[in-house]
């Protein structure tokens, strides 16, 4: 289960250089003492893809493994990533914002993925309702990240308990912050705050929408792996006089007792069928 905690955390990541000779331990690859986890294969070949082979490139490219201690004391390898590879820069976006918008912040955790969601409350939409400016840290952000997912800004809306969150790539013209100078940070602000009466006004309009039964489950079907027949079976019976906005947040409600992975996926899905066809306000 998600956790709120009142901090912006952060850890260190362990950073390995891969250096020294390959060799192979039956289809796994060695790159000098250390056996690359499989799930890296991909990524390897597509950092080493201009060399004409594999030593070549581990010769005259810099690439390192990014990692932590797992449960059993041993390391875990979460990245691979060159010498371009950028730490999510967490303090200096947390700065920015609250230089503009000068609240507290809250934090929810997904400890399996170590990635967490800030959110800075702007104002209320409803008596019952309060939206929030927002970040997500990507897989690995509590580490500084792992070279695959980037950090997406956006909205979160909130009724205290549960949460939709738009961070739907498509939603905002500067999205994604990943790897950045020091001008990226106050221009993508600038674009994400200049939505925020418009996505308020589409709050207000689905909070009066009625539902559509079939599109409803036709949309959740083919949302792969969240599972969404068994979802769409658990509040069926929740339709009756229910709107577009109802329904989106008993998806969220629904989606706390899953793991934490699926939760935060439907917490985004939920926020995306709110807009219907629409990628953008």
């Amino acid at each position: 289960m998600i956790e709120e905690i009142g901090y912006i955390p952060r850890k260190t990541a362990i950073v390995h250089q891969l250096e020294g000779d390959i060799s192979y331990a039956g289809s796994r690859i060695m790159i000098g003492d250390i056996l690359l986890p499989e799930k890296f294969d991909r990524t390897l070949s597509k950092r080493t893809c201009k060399y004409d082979c594999l030593q070549e490139a581990v010769d005259n490219k810099e690439l390192f493994l990014r990692g932590k201690i797992g449960y059993d004391s041993s390391v875990q390898w979460f990245g691979l990533v060159t010498d371009k590879f950028q730490e999510l820069r967490i303090s200096d976006l947390d700065s920015e914002i609250q230089s503009r918008v000068k609240v507290p912040s809250r934090t929810r955790l997904a400890k399996t993925k170590d990635r967490f969601i800030v959110t800075y409350p702007l104002e209320s939409i409803d008596s019952e309702t309060e939206l929030h400016l927002s970040f997500d840290s990507g897989e690995f952000g509590l580490y500084g990240g792992n070279g695959q997912t980037a950090i997406r800004i956006g909205y979160s809306v909130t009724d205290g308990k549960n949460w939709l969150n738009f961070h739907n790539p498509n939603l905002f013209s500067h999205r994604v912050i990943h790897r950045w100078d020091e001008a990226d940070i106050p221009s993508t602000l600038d674009a994400i705050l200049e939505e925020k009466d418009a996505l308020k006004l589409l709050i207000q309009r689905q909070k009066g929408a009625s539902v559509n039964t079939k599109d409803f489950e036709a949309y959740f079907l083919n949302v792969k792996g969240l599972k969404a027949k068994t979802l769409f079976q658990e509040i069926a019976g929740s339709f009756d006089n229910a709107s577009k906005y109802d329904l989106a947040n008993r998806i969220s409600e629904a989606s706390s007792e899953r793991a934490e992975s699926t939760q935060l996926r439907l917490e985004l899905a939920a926020a995306n069928y709110l807009l219907g066809d629409k990628n953008g306000l």
